[in-house]
């Protein structure tokens, strides 16, 4: 008799010995025989796995972290104490481990007690939650390994399943996963329409493999992830017991934890009026329903479908992902397709973009990835995490997903996630710095634009240019540690179009090129502050090549060449300084237009900010301003140890805070992102002078 056939209720003396075998590889906290769970119940009840995956991105704010142990976490474990007949499955990212090992121990005393009673099943994964596909393969052992040995620690368990993060899925994943003795992870229902069009599986689990080396993937199902806890819990049930009617044998609930407590409303509904309590009454008391967890799930149902998943994730982020227009195209199709009672035949059909297009539609994301890569195979090359611990964890905080992309949540739009991320990368550079000889000079093409970087450190100080434009794309310093360019380029996004006519439009621009800093422009005569917050009038040189000189280590220059305008820009540096001198060789273009130069700054916020500028006078930096002529002024960050000096050939200045309207769980938000400063002049001489200078 063929073993596996066992699941499928055969019956006999092997059937008994393969129950056994169960018993004995299952964890000794689970005080549990599957088999007779399994042979009790096969033709009366369906099998329920209840999953929550917990997560707060490195870098948020301390109060966030507070109220979603307070709100949602906390009382989510207290609720399921009171059910010990209720099983549960629980991803926690390491983020959340580390602030609740020094402000919530207790959450972690209760995790273990319901680990050790055999109610709750902890979920590995990556440490500190990043998108596996997009961060190398060092960095994903590293990360799995790390949370693997925390969780055996913590909770004496070895985890078998693998949490992955956004289910951004790549088919090599498989072998990676197995090799560091995985068994399963879990992935949307949406990536096995086309495989369920045939031959749809009644357990939800199948099996995929790459070159050979196993895994198997449970299918979160699509119609529960949505409606739990929004509908009543009495209709949930029904769901299940629907499903049970159609012979599904096990069914697989997957969600963000947030959903108990910390979403808007969510506390509430389900802990004030009681959801989760009178869910969790109905499904101990169900006599259709056995809730299990995913690893007695897997070691019952070992007879499973062979699948093939490509590259991919959930449907709302490959929607995400799209650019404006490409986003109005894919809903446009769907909802053609629904209209005509089409969707469901040929969904398996549409796709949106790949998670890394996001890399596409927001350039700055681009350049921060890229520099984390870049870092992350300098350490790989060069350290080794038992000696350099420090090195790998700052790089692997710096991974955390949340500021990789942006969907419903702000995102890369939100400037202290995108701050914690630079901060994690500077601190990892300099502990690579300390132990390998720094090079304070070098070329790289770091963004892939195929143009290599300019590289210098000095001083304490990290400064990348950029051939493409000749522009300073950052200027981090060592000892805050700090980006003073961590800025976003303004992208039209779909849900902006609601805001068109109201009054929160007044911040719906965009940007034609990258806002960094030392970028030079072309642009009309007598352009107003108005049209420089806008971005009209202004022809950027951004993205245009640049010819390269090196005159030494601490000396370049770049060229630039049309018609009727050319110029060599050079760059110096000195102790706490960067000089930019402009030799202008061919003008005729300024009997037309005028030249501007423009800094774009990431600080803390337009309240913290004043600039000195002229005879001791000293404003806010709030709103756009017309500093009229100057040759210096200061900008000081009262919330960062800041002070920024500007010493140049007198000109006009502009200043402009810069603005997002973005989505976030709580609706759209309105964030400052970075000041925007714009030198602005008429070349009537061969040659402009700037001098900026650092003082931190």
């Amino acid at each position: 008799m063929d073993q596996r056939r066992v699941c499928c209720g055969s019956v006999s003396f092997l059937a008994l010995r393969w129950g056994f075998a169960i018993v004995d590889r299952t964890s000794p906290d689970v005080k549990i025989s599957l088999l007779l769970i399994f042979m009790q119940n096969k033709d009366s009840k369906i099998f329920f796995v209840f999953g929550l995956h917990n997560h707060q991105p490195v870098g948020n704010l301390s109060s966030v972290f507070e109220k979603a142990f307070t709100s949602c976490y906390l009382p989510f474990l207290s609720t399921l104490e009171k059910f010990p007949n209720l099983k549960a499955v629980i991803h926690n990212s390491g983020a959340l481990y580390s602030f609740a090992e020094a402000y919530f121990p207790g959450w972690i005393e209760k995790l273990q007690k319901l680990v050790k009673r055999g109610q709750i099943e902890i979920i590995g994964g990556g440490y500190f939650e990043p998108i596996f596909p997009i961060v190398s393969q060092q960095d994903q052992i590293g990360q799995i390994q790390l949370m693997k040995k925390y969780l055996e620690k913590t909770f004496k368990a070895t985890p078998r399943g693998c949490w992955i993060p956004e289910r951004v899925w790549n088919p090599s994943l498989a072998k990676t996963l197995n090799e560091l003795g995985v068994s399963y992870t879990y992935l949307d229902e949406a990536d096995f329409y086309a495989k369920n069009k045939v031959n749809k599986s009644k357990k939800n689990l199948y099996l995929s493999e790459d070159q050979g080396y196993p895994i198997s993937l449970f299918v979160i199902d699509e119609l529960l992830a949505d409606k739990i806890p929004f509908i009543q819990p009495e209709e949930i049930i029904d769901i299940l017991i629907n499903y049970k009617k159609d012979n599904n044998l096990l069914v697989n609930f997957f969600c963000d934890g947030e959903k108990f407590g910390l979403w808007p409303g969510s506390y509430d509904l389900v802990y004030n009026q009681k959801w989760l309590e009178r869910f969790f009454t109905l499904l101990e008391r169900s006599p259709d329903i056995q809730t299990i967890t995913s690893r007695q799930a897997h070691d019952m149902f070992d007879e499973k479908d062979l699948v093939y998943v490509e590259a991919t994730t959930y449907p709302k982020m490959q929607k995400w992902a799209l650019s404006y227009k490409d986003c109005l195209s894919y809903q446009s199709l769907i909802d053609l397709l629904k209209e005509n009672k089409s969707y469901c035949r040929y969904r398996q059909f549409i796709k949106g973009e790949t998670f890394k297009n996001f890399f596409i539609k927001y350039p700055r994301l681009n350049f921060m990835h890229k520099r984390m890569l870049d870092l992350s195979k300098r350490i790989n090359s060069n350290l080794d995490y038992g000696k350099d611990r420090e090195a790998f964890l700052n790089l692997w905080k710096s991974q955390a997903n949340c500021v990789y992309w942006h969907g419903v949540f702000g995102g890369f739009y939100l400037p202290h996630l995108r701050k914690a991320c630079y901060d994690y990368l500077i601190k990892a550079e300099e502990c690579l710095d300390k132990i390998t000889k720094t090079v304070s000079f070098y070329r790289k093409d770091i963004n892939f634009d195929g143009y290599k970087e300019i590289v210098v450190k000095s001083s304490g100080k990290i400064y990348i240019f950029s051939q493409v434009g000749a522009s300073l794309e950052e200027l981090s310093l060592k000892n805050i540690p700090i980006n003073l360019i961590n800025t976003v380029n303004r992208v039209k996004e779909p849900y902006h179009d609601k805001f068109k006519g109201r009054e929160m439009s007044k911040y719906l621009l965009y940007d034609d090129y990258k806002k960094v800093s030392l970028v030079d422009h072309i642009i009309k005569k007598d352009l107003s502050l108005t049209d420089f917050a806008k971005g009209t009038g202004i022809y950027s040189l951004a993205d245009k090549p640049y010819r390269f000189f090196k005159h030494g280590d601490k000396k370049f220059s770049f060229g630039y060449e049309e018609k009727e305008i050319s110029f060599l820009k050079e760059i110096s540096f000195e102790k706490n300084s960067l000089e930019a001198e402009y030799n202008f060789i061919e003008k005729k273009a300024f009997n037309k237009f005028d030249f501007g130069i423009e800094f774009n700054f990431s600080l803390s916020s337009p309240a913290n900010l004043l600039i000195e500028a002229g005879e001791g006078k000293k404003g806010n930096l709030g709103k756009e301003q017309d500093l009229g002529e100057n040759s210096s002024f200061i900008i000081v960050d009262k919330n960062y140890p800041v002070r920024l000096r500007f010493d140049f050939d007198r000109v006009r200045v502009y200043t402009n805070p810069i603005y997002t309207l973005s989505s976030s769980e709580a609706g759209e938000e309105v964030l400052f992102q970075q000041l925007s400063l714009l030198f602005y002049f008429r070349p009537k001489e061969d040659s402009f002078k700037l001098k900026l200078s650092i003082e931190s």
